[in-house]
C-alpha cells in the first residue's frame, strides 16, 4: 500500500511538472469540491507555493507542495546519508525493503513502529483495544532502576492508574504481580505514601461485595514463618494495622482473622519494643454494642484460645482492655464461653519470678468494678469468679484496697474448701495454740501511711507480731506502692499479710479451753455447793 502511494505521488509530481501555469485565482487548501478522487495542480514559477490537490468529495487536501525556495517538502529517493534538518520529511528506501524517514535528526524505520523513548506526548484521548492479542514487555538489562515510571504532580482526586474488569463472571486478577525473589525485603507490590500529614493510604481496598475483603493477602507455604498481611509502622504513634468499621450497627468487625491450622492464630500482634506504652493488637469501636477486640474460637474442643495475647515486656500486658466511656454497661474486657469445661476469660502469667498477673483489671469509676464477675447459670457448682494459685506463698484471688477502708467484702460469706478427702497429716490444736496464743495477740487501732487512703482508724493486728505467736496465719503479698505525706512514692517489698479468717480456729480452741475450764469450776462449786449446804443442814439439828 505504502509501495502504490509512493508511485502515485511520483506520477502526480510528473503531472505537476508538466502543466501550464497556474492563474492569479487559484483553488486553495480547504476549498469545497464534489468529485472524489479529483486532481487540481496550483500555483507555479510566478506563485509559489506549488501545491498537488486531491479532492475527498467535500474539500480540497494538500497532497504535495514545493516551497518558495524550489524544495519539495515530499521527496523519496535513496539518500545514503546521514539525516539532517534539511532533509526533515525526506523518504528513502535503504535497498533491503525497508522504508525510512527523516526526523531531522535520525532515519526512522517506517515499518517496524516506534521506540518505547521516541513516543511523544498525547494531544487527544485515546481508547486502544488489543482483542485477543497479549503483551509482554521486559526490563531484562535493569539492575536498581525503575523499569516503569508513572508520575503526576497536578493529581487531585482521580487515578493515575485505572485498571478495571468489567466481567462479573471474571475469576482472575485486574492486576497480577509475581516475584521470584528471596532476598529479605524483596516484594511483588511495594506503595509508599510519602506525605508527612493527613490520614493517608499508601495501599487502600474497597470492596463492595457482602463477602469481599478489600484487601486480602495469603501466604501458601505450609511451613515457616509466614504473614498473610505484614505491615510496618514507624511513627512512634502510628500503627501496624488498623482496621475501621463504620458501620453504625450489625454485628462488624473492625479486624477479623481466620486460621484452620491446629495450633495457628486467628490474629497475631507482636509489639517488639522492650519498653514504652506499646500494644501487640489495639482494637477500638464506635459502636454503643460492638468489640474493640472480638474473638472466636469454635473448636469444640482442645485448648483453644478466643484471644490470646503475649507480650515479651518486663511491664508489659499480655492483653489489655480499656473503655473510655464514663458511664454506661461497659467493659474492658468481656470473655464468653458455651463450653461446658471454657473459661470466658482465661489469664496466665508464666514467670515464676516478679508481680506477675494472670488477670490484671483496674477501674477509674466512682462506682465501678475493677473486675465483674457473674455465672448467671441457676444450678450446678458454678463460680462467678474463680481464682487459683499454686504456688506456696501466692493467692488464688488478692484483694487490695488502698483507698478504700471498706477493704474486700461482699453480701455473702467466704467459703474456703475444707472437705476431709482434701487434706492428710491431721492433728488437733496443741493447748498454747488456743487461748494461751489469743491472749499473746494485741489488737490496736491503726490508719494506713498511704495518703492516698482513707484517713479513717480501723482495727486489726499488726503481721509480724501474729507471726510471732501463730505464723501459720502470715503470708507474704506483693510489692505495694505507696504515696507519703511528704508526696513521695516509697515500695514496700514484701509486705506481710495475715487471714483474719484464720484467727478463728484458735479462737475456737480458746472458746473450748474456757469452756472445759467452765465446766471444772461449775462442778467445784457444784461440789461445795453441796457440802456448804450439807454443814448447814447438819448445824439445825
Amino acid at each position: 500500500m505504502f509501495r502504490l502511494f509512493i508511485l502515485s505521488s511520483l506520477s502526480v509530481l510528473a503531472v505537476c511538472f508538466s502543466t501550464a501555469p497556474a492563474h492569479a485565482a487559484e483553488t486553495q487548501p480547504g476549498d469545497a469540491c464534489t468529485t472524489n478522487g479529483a486532481v487540481q495542480n496550483t500555483g507555479g514559477p510566478e506563485q509559489m507555493p506549488r501545491r498537488t490537490l486531491i479532492c475527498n468529495g467535500t474539500t480540497w487536501q494538500n497532497a504535495l507542495e514545493q516551497t518558495t525556495a524550489g524544495a519539495s517538502l515530499f521527496q523519496v529517493g535513496n539518500d545514503t546519508g546521514s539525516c539532517t534538518a534539511a532533509k526533515l520529511g525526506r523518504i528513502r528506501y535503504n535497498g533491503s525493503a525497508t522504508w525510512e524517514f527523516c526526523n531531522g535528526s535520525s532515519w526512522i524505520n517506517m515499518a517496524g513502529g516506534t521506540a518505547l523513548s521516541g513516543i511523544t506526548s498525547a494531544t487527544a484521548t485515546n481508547t486502544i483495544n488489543n482483542t485477543t492479542y497479549t503483551q509482554s514487555w521486559g526490563w531484562n538489562g535493569i539492575t536498581t532502576q525503575n523499569g516503569l515510571e508513572i508520575g503526576s504532580n497536578s493529581l487531585t482526586s482521580g487515578s493515575l492508574l485505572g485498571v478495571a474488569v468489567t466481567n462479573s463472571a471474571a475469576t482472575g486478577n485486574a492486576i497480577g504481580v509475581t516475584t521470584n525473589a528471596t532476598a529479605d525485603g524483596a516484594t511483588a507490590i511495594r506503595a509508599i505514601s510519602t506525605g508527612t500529614s493527613g490520614i493517608t493510604a499508601a495501599i487502600y481496598g474497597e470492596s463492595a461485595s457482602t463477602g469481599g475483603a478489600g484487601i486480602s493477602g495469603q501466604a501458601t507455604a505450609t511451613s515457616g514463618i509466614n504473614y498473610g498481611g505484614y505491615f510496618l509502622n514507624a511513627s512512634s504513634g502510628g500503627y501496624g494495622v488498623y482496621a475501621a468499621n463504620t458501620a453504625t450497627s450489625g454485628s462488624t468487625y473492625g479486624i477479623r482473622g481466620a486460621v484452620t491450622s491446629t495450633t495457628g492464630i486467628g490474629v497475631s500482634g507482636a509489639a517488639l519494643a522492650t519498653t514504652g506504652l506499646n500494644y501487640g493488637v489495639h482494637g477500638t469501636t464506635a459502636s454503643t454494642g460492638g468489640r474493640g477486640v472480638f474473638g472466636n474460637a469454635t473448636a469444640t474442643s482442645g485448648v483453644t484460645y478466643a484471644v490470646y495475647g503475649v507480650n515479651s515486656s518486663s511491664d508489659g500486658r499480655g492483653v489489655v482492655g480499656h473503655v473510655t466511656a464514663t458511664s454506661g454497661a461497659t467493659f474492658g474486657l468481656s470473655g464468653v464461653s458455651d463450653s461446658t469445661a471454657g473459661r470466658g476469660v482465661s489469664g496466665t502469667a508464666t514467670a515464676s519470678t516478679g508481680s506477675t498477673y494472670g488477670g490484671f483489671f483496674s477501674s477509674d469509676s466512682n462506682d465501678g468494678t475493677g473486675v465483674y464477675a457473674y455465672s448467671t447459670a441457676s444450678s450446678g457448682s458454678t463460680f462467678g469468679l474463680y481464682g487459683r494459685a499454686q504456688s506456696g506463698a501466692g493467692y488464688g484471688i488478692y484483694c487490695f484496697s488502698a483507698t478504700n477502708a471498706n477493704g474486700c467484702g461482699g453480701n455473702r460469706a467466704w467459703y474456703n474448701a475444707s472437705d476431709e478427702r482434701l487434706k492428710k497429716d491431721v492433728m488437733p490444736l496443741q493447748d498454747a495454740e488456743g487461748l494461751e496464743a489469743i491472749m499473746q495477740l494485741n489488737p490496736v487501732h491503726y490508719k494506713w501511711r498511704d495518703v492516698q487512703a482513707s484517713d479513717q482508724s480501723e482495727m486489726g493486728f499488726i503481721a509480724q507480731e501474729v507471726e510471732q505467736v501463730l505464723p501459720e496465719l502470715v503470708g507474704t503479698g506483693p510489692d505495694t506502692d505507696i504515696t507519703t505525706a511528704d508526696g513521695s512514692s516509697e515500695t514496700i517489698e514484701n509486705p506481710k499479710s495475715m487471714s483474719y479468717a484464720g484467727v478463728v480456729v484458735p479462737l475456737v480452741k480458746a472458746v473450748q479451753q474456757l469452756k472445759t475450764e467452765n465446766d471444772e469450776l461449775r462442778s467445784q462449786n457444784a461440789d461445795l455447793l453441796r457440802r456448804v449446804e450439807a454443814l448447814e443442814a447438819a448445824g439445825k439439828n
